[in-house]
């Protein structure tokens, strides 16, 4: 799940009460380096967001797929299609209130100086957000770096950043670029609906 939970910090207002707004979409770009050959991999997707707790991530390329993530608020779904086809998918499914990514993203509604999951330090023009150790120990993540153009302290939203890094407690290194954001999107109850495909392995926690 380590493209789900980068995605908790999209269009956020760094300055303002409200990290995030209510609802938005947006594109992305992931981007990670292997250890093992040196090579990078890229991965293209979208996400939509509703408070509280409704999520939806798909990657649609390299290679097209269902949504790969989605929560209406009760019941979440992580969908990892067949490597072959033919072959099963598979669907994890649990409660919404328990997903680490559900809680951060609600969480980020009352702004970083109060959150409880991390501390926030500006240099120039980094922004870090480290977490604290339960924290961590829950969402796997150790830190995400925000890289900006000018001043971080100066940036109002996540859009004005030229690109974010998520650190994983296992050193991984996940680097993430945002676009075409929408933060009055025209989401609906069936925005965030998922039908199991034929042929799943169906997995419940």
């Amino acid at each position: 799940m380590k493209t789900i939970i980068l995605l908790s910090f999209l269009s956020f207002s760094l300055h303002a009460k409200t990290l995030i707004p209510k609802s938005f979409t947006a594109n992305f770009e992931e981007s990670i380096v292997s250890v093992a050959t040196g090579k990078e991999k890229k991965t293209f997707g979208k996400i939509a967001y509703k408070h509280p707790a409704h999520i939806r991530y798909e990657v649609t390329r390299p290679e097209e797929s269902e949504a790969s993530f989605v929560s209406d608020g009760k019941t979440s779904w992580y969908y990892r299609p067949p490597f072959v086809k033919g072959e099963k998918g598979e669907v994890t499914i649990q409660k919404a209130q328990n997903l680490p990514l559900a809680k951060f993203l609600d969480s980020l509604q009352s702004g970083i100086e109060k959150s409880k999951q991390y501390s926030a330090n500006y240099d120039g023009k980094t922004l870090k957000l480290v977490f604290n150790k339960a924290s961590e120990k829950e969402t796997k993540i150790k830190e995400v770096i925000l890289e900006a153009p000018k001043d971080a302290k100066s940036v109002s939203s996540l859009k004005e950043f030229e690109k974010m890094i998520l650190v994983k407690s296992d050193g991984k290194r996940l680097t993430y670029k945002f676009s075409d954001f929408d933060e009055s999107p025209d989401l609906k109850p069936s925005s965030f609906e998922f039908t199991i495909p034929a042929n799943t392995k169906i997995t419940k926690e």
